[in-house]
């Protein structure tokens, strides 16, 4: 089945056959921002010549012909089905004077037109390895590669078996670390530099990324200078802490075997690239162009980095061998750092992360050893290097900042409401087909027409796995009308089910949902939904599947309550979620979810969770003792939350990180453990206004690590900490709030 999809200036058909991302919109954003930006430069040839060389649908060529000026380009895919989808997409945009579509190998096609291209697109499904060596020595001179690697698993290294795979593809071994994704990066670069030095050439990254579940690069292909060598280098990574080292390929270096800090085994990766990943003075004109959004915050928060060292520590990473002492926060751990002289900043790959060229190991393991001592002189196994001066952390035991007793607020607040029970509507229609508690449910399902009302007038049904894969309404006619077994809707459906208590089996099938709508469209309405397979959840909506959850209750879960992926859409309405392990509520996969009028209670992680792209709408909902924050946001979704009681969340009322995006309008946010709404990290955005936040362990609003936040009209009271509170980093616009009987009104921490 055909779907249209509309992206920048072109709308392309969607076929089953023929691959289209929509996850990577924002790395295809990114590419078309740079030609924009390298054009106004007056860095590409007067008429530019692009290939896309797996194109797929050809939505990449097509938007480069349409949203990039001076473009000619050449779509081409080696399937038939994706040629014909190519001519099809190129005819609807009207672009045929600017598009051409060829059908042949990438390989072959590089080949035979040696030397024509200004730009060469690759983004293969996994691994670009096979492809760069053809593409940097058949790219006119000075062209820009641009290239997407899926195979984020094996330059993780997350295996032994992935290290083989890494070297046998990339000529790299990666390491376990926190710095993963970077290194990830700088092993494809290092991949490309040494295929272009042997045939004469070189590469200049331009702008370098990962995120999700691929890698993104862009580079210039130049000729290599007489004897020149790509800059390369090997990591030594701890098996144990996060002490690492990097040593340039060809330089003397002390090779080591035992970490200096905890004397763990040390683990070699590499070679990887180790010259800088992004050119500055393209970021730059990257900022400068107009339109495109997201993908000029993205490229914003690349321009955050200062630093062009190599790899970074995670600052949690940092201190868990120390647990339980709580780490400090990463501004005070750069306010330090910077107190002894070094140059540091923060990594948009992790938006708690230190990196810094200037900076030893061995100085920032001293820094860690002097808080620990500062936090007890007692903690065991402290890295073995001298304490910088004494005075480091002086401002964590005696604070020349006074604090005044708070004054709770004593509103009756909406975060008293809960939810009215729905009467239960009859059955207007007769039903088709009775099912008593002797007839299989399988073979009356079987049986039933498309569009019957099957009743069921049993009390309870055993099904093991059943699966609807016709238009049908299953009702129950008594108030606990149990079905026992795994329910999966199929075959593009659209399934009712009513008036029903969904249960596992006491043995549940592994891996199995309780109720999963695997495509089409399913309707649940007056439903209890209880307990799930183990590390699974409840209800999942999947592959594009439309699902409404209408007055029911979901509980008990070994996971979410709730899982929506792959780019399903998902209406809950009236219903109650509580008491899961996992999130209430996530979302993620460019799915779409909206929550209305429902309580999301007693999860042990965060409420609801959007994320990976995802989009969160929820409206007048009660989310209250979650374990982690009420509602977290994070990894490019965006959240719209208005009108809901986010109350005594453990980990906070609304947490927006790691680039998440949300508006917070109209919200009264009362006895969180953390800050009412906290804004945290490179490239996350909030805008907070016109909300009742009060009565926090700690403060109202907190912005810090570089986010952005436009803090207008809301009424922030009672906080033991702070009403307002942001990092010197922070971006924060505050107006027109009322700001009264917290320990400070306001406050710009380091």
């Amino acid at each position: 089945m055909a779907s249209a999809h509309r992206e920048g200036e072109a709308l392309v058909e969607r076929t089953e056959n023929v691959f289209l991302s929509g996850h990577q919109e924002l790395q295809r954003d990114l590419t078309v921002l740079l030609l924009r930006a390298l054009d106004a430069r007056g860095d590409l040839p007067p008429i530019v010549a692009i290939l896309d060389a797996l194109a797929g649908s050809g939505i990449r060529a097509i938007r480069y012909a349409l949203e990039v000026p001076h473009v000619v380009a050449v779509a081409n895919d080696a399937a038939a089905t994706a040629y014909e989808s190519i001519l099809a997409n190129i005819a609807h945009n009207g672009v045929q004077d600017r598009v051409d579509a060829t059908n042949m190998d990438a390989i072959d096609c590089m080949q035979k037109r040696r030397g024509e291209f200004h730009v060469i697109d690759l983004d293969p499904f996994g691994p670009c390895a096979s492809l760069l060596a053809t593409a940097v020595s058949t790219i006119a001179i000075g062209g820009i590669l641009c290239a997407t690697d899926t195979d984020m698993q094996t330059l993780l290294g997350k295996s032994l078996a992935s290290h083989t795979q890494c070297f046998a593809r990339y000529g790299g071994i990666p390491v376990t670390a926190a710095f993963g994704k970077e290194l990830a990066i700088r092993i494809v670069l290092g991949c490309a530099s040494q295929m272009a030095a042997a045939c004469g050439r070189a590469i200049e990254p331009l702008v370098s990324t990962a995120f999700d579940f691929f890698v993104r690069v862009h580079f210039r292909v130049t000729t290599a200078g007489e004897g020149a060598a790509p800059p390369l280098a090997v990591v030594y990574q701890c098996s144990r802490c996060a002490y690492f080292k990097v040593y340039e390929v060809g330089c003397e270096n002390d090779f080591i075997v035992e970490c200096p800090m905890c004397t763990g085994r040390i683990h070699v990766g590499g070679p990887l690239w180790n010259g800088p990943l992004q050119d500055r003075v393209v970021l730059e004109a990257c900022q400068r162009v107009k339109g495109l959004d997201a993908a000029s915050r993205y490229i914003h928060s690349i321009a955050l980095e200062t630093d062009d060292a190599p790899l970074y520590f995670s600052l949690p990473r940092l201190f868990r061998p120390f647990a339980p002492i709580k780490p400090p926060s990463l501004a005070l751990m750069k306010q330090a750092l910077r107190s002894l002289g070094y140059s540091v900043t923060t990594s948009h790959l992790d938006p708690v992360s230190i990196k810094s060229r200037s900076m030893t190991p061995e100085a920032l393991y001293s820094v860690v050893k002097a808080w620990l001592v500062a936090a007890d002189p007692s903690t065991p196994h402290l890295p073995t290097v001298a304490l910088p001066p004494a005075s480091l952390f002086q401002l964590t035991k005696s604070s020349a900042i006074s604090w005044a007793s708070p004054v709770k607020c004593t509103m009756a607040h909406k975060d008293e409401w809960t939810l009215s029970a729905k009467e239960a509507t009859a059955v207007a229609t007769a039903p088709t087909i009775t099912v008593g508690a002797a007839i299989s449910l399988q073979t009356a399902l079987a049986a039933a027409p498309v569009g019957a009302i099957v009743a069921l007038t049993g009390t309870k049904y055993c099904v093991g796995t059943l699966v609807i894969s016709k238009s049908v309404t299953v009702v129950g006619l008594h108030q606990n009308t149990t079905v026992v077994g795994h329910i999966v809707t199929d075959g593009n459906a659209d399934v009712v089910l009513k008036h029903l208590v969904l249960q596992p089996p006491s043995q549940p099938i592994p891996s199995q949902h309780t109720l999963l709508v695997s495509s089409g469209r399913a309707t649940v309405e007056f439903c209890r939904v209880q307990r799930s397979a183990p590390a699974i959840a409840v209800i999942c909506v999947a592959n594009g599947a439309d699902a409404t959850v209408r007055s029911c209750t979901i509980q008990d879960g070994h996971q979410a309550g709730l899982y929506v992926c792959g780019k399903a859409t998902v209406q809950i309405l009236e219903s109650t979620i509580e008491r899961m392990k996992g999130c209430g509520v996530d979302v993620l996969g460019g799915s779409t979810c909206s929550i209305t009028q429902s309580v999301v209670q007693l999860c042990r992680k965060s409420g609801v969770f959007a994320h990976a792209f995802s989009t969160l709408t929820i409206r007048g909902c009660r989310v209250d003792k979650n374990g982690m924050a009420g509602i977290e946001v994070t990894t490019h979704a965006h959240a719209s939350i208005t009108k809901c009681a986010i109350i005594r969340g453990l980990k906070g009322g609304i947490l927006v990180h790691s680039q998440g995006r949300a508006t917070v309008e109209d919200n009264i946010l009362s006895r969180n453990a953390m800050a009412g709404v906290d804004i945290r990290g490179v490239g996350s955005i909030a805008t907070v206004n016109g909300n009742h936040i009060c009565n926090g362990r700690s403060s109202g609003v907190y912005v810090s690590d570089y986010a952005t936040a436009d803090v207008t009209g809301n009424t922030v009271v009672g906080h033991r900490r702070v009403g307002i509170e942001s990092t010197r980093d922070a971006n924060v616009v505050a107006n027109d709030n009322t700001i009264a009987g917290n320990g400070r009104d306001t406050l710009e921490s380091d």
